[in-house]
């Protein structure tokens, strides 16, 4: 019975021992099992991440793919994300129309009365002041130039008298001419601030009494731009003998698709052409031997930096400060 009782408690020890192990070996099993589950969930999240992201990368190509088929218009813009609120961020100091430093004329509108109509006390007045800047009447003047022409009886060469107001020496049905101001009014309502011709004219006609057709106001910029032709070659040498010059092209909407806008700029200068001409990488002849590098974009580049009449169909140099 003692053998038996012996062997018995060893068992029984034993039994006790790999209960305890497999006791432990379960609560680890366990916590594995919990650690792969959270693990399991935080993948599953990162995976609806990625699945988001990807569908946001997707609708992005296909909208870029999209707009790379189309021109690209001036007055395109991009819709704005969010429903920010209109006008100025908070802290920026307010601002509001300070009074010229010149008064051309002083007005007085006088209160006659001096007591209260009502009650018949005394009123107690104060002047309110105000500044108005008003635009005074408009009404165009007009010069009859007269310039002299001679002409040698024996020799047959020839003299003419100039002004500084004569923009033409065209006489008879062309000898009515805008004048410098009217002109370079017209140059900046075209050109600065793009208005069509027939609104250029419009304004002339309304704010002025100028009356001018829209094939006069062609041909007056065709004679403006012939003037600043020696000032356009000035500035289009100086972005050629830049120590760099970048460019860069997109397409570009004027009137139809087809268009391509191409623009070359330094720290000073900006040149911008806009050419139905397909692109094409730029000749290296056409910058001075001071220009060390030509920085483009990955995409192509306009085809020179010649002349307005090479291939272009309009032509603009912006100076900076």
């Amino acid at each position: 019975m003692g053998a038996d009782r012996a062997v018995l408690e060893a068992i029984n020890k034993r039994q006790k021992r790999e209960i305890r192990e497999l006791a432990a070996e379960n609560l680890q099993l366990r916590q594995q099992v919990e650690a792969l589950q959270a693990s399991a969930a935080e993948l599953v999240a990162q995976l609806a991440d990625v699945r988001a992201q990807l569908a946001q990368a997707l609708k992005r190509i296909e909208e870029l793919e999209r707009s790379s088929h189309r021109q690209a218009a001036p007055f395109r813009r991009q819709k704005r994300s969010g429903a920010g609120q209109p006008g100025r961020k908070p802290g920026f100091r307010g601002t509001y129309r300070r009074p010229p430093p010149q008064i051309d004329q002083e007005i007085e509108a006088p209160l006659e009365i001096r007591t209260c109509p009502d009650c018949q006390a005394h009123l107690e007045r104060r002047p309110l002041t105000q500044i108005i800047e008003e635009i005074p009447p408009i009404r165009p003047v007009v010069t009859r130039l007269t310039t002299w022409h001679a002409t040698c009886p024996c020799c047959e060469r020839q003299w003419h008298s100039e002004h500084e107001l004569q923009v033409s020496s065209a006489q008879g049905a062309a000898g009515v001419h805008l004048g410098p101001r009217a002109t370079a009014l017209a140059t900046i309502l075209k050109s600065h601030f793009g208005l069509p011709l027939g609104k250029v004219a419009g304004v002339l006609k309304q704010g002025f009494g100028l009356s001018i057709s829209r094939g006069g106001l062609s041909h007056l910029l065709q004679r403006v731009a012939g003037k600043a032709q020696a000032t356009y070659e000035e500035l289009l040498e100086k972005i050629r003998s830049s120590r760099a010059v970048y460019a860069d092209e997109t397409s570009w909407y004027v009137g139809q698709p087809g268009y391509w806008l191409w623009v070359f700029t330094t720290p000073q200068y900006t040149r911008c052409i806009t050419s139905r001409r397909a692109a094409a990488a730029p000749s290296p002849k056409r910058f001075s031997a001071r220009t060390s590098r030509v920085c483009s974009s990955p995409t192509a580049l306009p085809p020179t930096l010649g002349s307005p009449a090479n291939n272009t169909n309009a032509s603009l140099i912006i100076c900076g400060d």
